[in-house]
Formats: C-alpha cells, sequence, structure tokens
C-alpha cells in the first residue's frame, strides 16, 4: 500500500520547515509528499527550498512489514484558489496511493502517526477517515499550558471521549455536533477513495468539519485516541476568525447538509437517526452552531413554501417507511412498569443519569466560576502598579508564579501568596490603595456575577 502526504501551503514562512521535517523521522516514511503553494506571498516557497539540503527522504530504512521505501515529493505552485480547491487539487495528484494524509503547513507529526493511523485503517477496514488526538502547541512549538482558552476549549470537548455517560464509546456524529473534537484537515488520514468521492466543500473557514460530519453520519469515521498532531495555535488561525463570519459560515454549512441528506434521509433510517442525534447535540455545542439561528432560517425557508406543502409532506410519512409515526419519542422512559419504574413513570436508572448529569453541571459551574475568580484576582494583580514596582525590585516575583493545576489549586496558591507577601502588606501600611485591595481579596471569594 501507498501513502501520500497533501500539504497546502499558504503565507506559513515561520513554520513549513518543521512541518516538513516531522515527516522526515516518521517511522513509516510517506511514499509521496504532495505540496502546493497556493499563492503565498510571504516567501514561505523560499522557507520551503532553503529546507532542500536537508537528509534526503530516500531511500529509507526499511522498517517493519515494508521493504526500503523511496519518498517522491512533488512541489507544485498556483494562485491563490483558498485551502478546499487546493487539496482537491492535491487528492487528484496523488492518484497512484492507496492512502492519503493531510498535513497543514503549520502543524507537525508526531513520528509514528503514519504508521498507527495506517495500521488503524488497516484493522477497520469499516472506518474510511480516521482522526488522532491532538497536542496543542504555540508559534514557538512548546506545549500550550493546559489553562489556556483554547487547551481548555479541546481538553472539555475531549473529555466526552468515554461517551455522554462516561461508560460507552460516544456515537461521533452526536459529539461532533457538541464540538469539533478532532480539529484541522492535518488530522486527517484517509483512504485515497474516500476523499475522491467526497470532495472538500467551498467553505472558508470549516470545510474540515463539514467533512468531519458527513464521515460520522455515515459511520466512515474512527477515532483513534493516541495524540499524534501536534495542532498549532497562532494568531492567524481561522479558529481565531471573527466570530460572525464563522457563524454565518456553520449556519450555511448545516443547511447545506440538511438539503444534501434530505433525499437520503427519506430511505435510509440509520442514517436518519444518526442526523437526529447529530441535530439534537447542535443546541448544546459549545462551538459555532447557533442552532436557534439555524432553526429560524428553517422556519423561514418552509414559509416559502405554498400553503398546504407541511400537510402533503406529513401525508407521506407513511408507517411501513417511517415506523417512527407509530411511536412515542420518550417511549422508553414514559409508563415504564415493574420494579424499576418510580411513581412519574421514570425509570430509576434514568433518575440516577439524571441526577448524575445535574451533578456534573453543578460541578462545571463552580469549576467555571473560580477559574474566573482566579483571573480576576490575576489580573487585579497585574494591574496594580505596586506590585509592578515589587517585581521591578525582586521583591514580589514570586506571587504570580504559576501554581496548582486546577482552578481551585491556582487560585488558593494564589491568594496565599498574596496574603502572605510583605510587600504588599507594606503597601498597605502605606496606604496604597491596590496593595490594601488585593490583601482583601485574598481573604474573601470575588463575587462574580
Amino acid at each position: 500500500m501507498k501513502v501520500a502526504v497533501l500539504i497546502p501551503l499558504h503565507n506559513h514562512v515561520r513554520y513549513v520547515a518543521a512541518a516538513v521535517a516531522s515527516l522526515r523521522v516518521q517511522s513509516r516514511p510517506p511514499d509521496r509528499i504532495i505540496i502546493i503553494d497556493d499563492g503565498s506571498t510571504d516567501g514561505s516557497l523560499n522557507a520551503l527550498m532553503a529546507g532542500a539540503d536537508e537528509p534526503a527522504f530516500a531511500p529509507s530504512p526499511p522498517t517493519a512489514g515494508h521493504g526500503r521505501i523511496e519518498t517522491r515529493t512533488d512541489v507544485v505552485i498556483q494562485p491563490n484558489t483558498g485551502t478546499p480547491t487546493t487539496l482537491n487539487r492535491a487528492v487528484a495528484l496523488a492518484d497512484d496511493c492507496d492512502y492519503l494524509a493531510i498535513l497543514n503547513s503549520d502543524d507537525c507529526y508526531h513520528p509514528r502517526r503514519l504508521e498507527r493511523c495506517l495500521a488503524y485503517l488497516e484493522a477497520h477496514p469499516e472506518i474510511d477517515l480516521v482522526c488522532t488526538r491532538l497536542r496543542l502547541i504555540d508559534e514557538q512549538g512548546n506545549t500550550l499550558p493546559p489553562d489556556t482558552l483554547r487547551a481548555r476549549w479541546f481538553a472539555a470537548a475531549w473529555s466526552y471521549s468515554a461517551g455522554f455517560d462516561g461508560v460507552n464509546t460516544p456515537d461521533t456524529a452526536e459529539w461532533l455536533g457538541l464540538a469539533n473534537f478532532a480539529g484541522p484537515t492535518s488530522n486527517f488520514v484517509a483512504r485515497a477513495g474516500y476523499l475522491r468521492a467526497h470532495p472538500f466543500q467551498e467553505y472558508r473557514l470549516a470545510y474540515e468539519y463539514h467533512a468531519l460530519v458527513v464521515a460520522a453520519l455515515e459511520n466512515k469515521l474512527g477515532i483513534l485516541d493516541a495524540e499524534l498532531l501536534d495542532y498549532r495555535i497562532h494568531p492567524a488561525n481561522a479558529a481565531a476568525a471573527d466570530p460572525e463570519r464563522l457563524v454565518r459560515e456553520m449556519l450555511r454549512i448545516n443547511l447545506d447538509l440538511a438539503r444534501q441528506l434530505a433525499d437520503r434521509l427519506a430511505g435510509e433510517p440509520a442514517l436518519r437517526a444518526a442526523f437526529t442525534r447529530y441535530q439534537r447535540a447542535l443546541w448544546s455545542n459549545v462551538s459555532a452552531t447557533r442552532a436557534d439561528l439555524l432553526n429560524l432560517l428553517l422556519c423561514q425557508s418552509l414559509a416559502l413554501l405554498p400553503a398546504g406543502v407541511g400537510d402533503r409532506l406529513v401525508a407521506k410519512l407513511d408507517r411501513g417507511h417511517y415506523p417512527e409515526v407509530t411511536q412515542y419519542p420518550n417511549r422508553a422512559i414514559i409508563g415504564a412498569q415493574g420494579p424499576g419504574a418510580s411513581a412519574l413513570g421514570l425509570s430509576e436508572g434514568l433518575a440516577h443519569r439524571f441526577y448524575q448529569l445535574k451533578t456534573q453541571l453543578s460541578n462545571v459551574r463552580a469549576d467555571a466560576r473560580l477559574w474566573m475568580e482566579y483571573h480576576q484576582l490575576q489580573e487585579s494583580l497585574l494591574d496594580s502598579r505596586w506590585f509592578a514596582l515589587g517585581r521591578l525590585l525582586g521583591r514580589a516575583r514570586a506571587i504570580a508564579l504559576p501554581g496548582g493545576n486546577t482552578a481551585s489549586e491556582k487560585l488558593t496558591t494564589l491568594r496565599e501568596r498574596i496574603a502572605a507577601s510583605r510587600w504588599l502588606r507594606l503597601g498597605r501600611r502605606l496606604g496604597i490603595s491596590s496593595a490594601t485591595r488585593l490583601l482583601n481579596l485574598s481573604r474573601a471569594p470575588a463575587q462574580v456575577d
């Protein structure tokens, strides 16, 4: 089997050398590398060519189960057309390969990424696209601290890797409805035939999300629970885009999905069930999908249809093809009988799960409150000129040093350091208002509305 790595390159002069270098150390080297410079204007191509003196890919040492692999590298230059079009061109160029992996020019592979992802696809013939966990890195390639906004977001998104009930493997369609846990197209390793049959659509910011949802709905998306991709967070990320642009595009994507899948949903019960789970999760998503606006747009679309269309559509739902019309949606919990049923008809198991989720929600809210208190106290400290003077004189440097891992630990450590600071107590004696305020804040939790 042959695998190609596709690299769409656009204005990543600082990062492209590291991206390509991560391919040179793969335990299973790629057979082909296809790099398409999509109209870069910052010298990215020069940076790429400057690395040509690095050790060549070919020939590689023999790997387990393989002979020597001679890597062919192709570089294509084109005017700027956008990443989806560039990726579709790269897919077409890799017409002699069985598997395709994407590496955005600002990200990096773990040394065993190709080896492990290809082994996963070989072991799971029903899966066509596999994604892995991410390691978030900054502009310099350092691991992003766990308390940064993006790191916390991805940690929350991946917290459902054990399923929404904390036990069972998650349904990927529902999981994606909640959040795009997989991240960028750099996380795509796929069978070549699948990407040829499912070209990337022309979205500017979230084309990878559309592709992931389609794969999940078709039960073609697999998750390898290993940290095999370095996803670089920097100011030029599409993820840092203006919220309005992203919200509008996510609305377009979901409207397009509904229209594109309409005929298949009518005839494929399994797809219909997966799409229902996905849409249900959208109402609780923590990303950029506004389910309220999506519902509004669907209502406005129906308003454009002639009167009476609704009656005719409902009448077409015959019970043979749509058994759902003969069943209450809450049949599993309402009217339950036997020793496991409560007076309200709710099973004891469901009631237990309800209170378990309620407790989890309460804990999440409490944790969010602690993070808010910690950041408020930290901001008050950094805003204090007296603290700034003390740090300059070497009398208060230790106060702001990182301490603890959880929000509770960080907040407790910061309060204790402030309360114990001789420099801040001196400031209070001298009548420095910011020192007095900080000492007061260290004794009582901040008030967060």
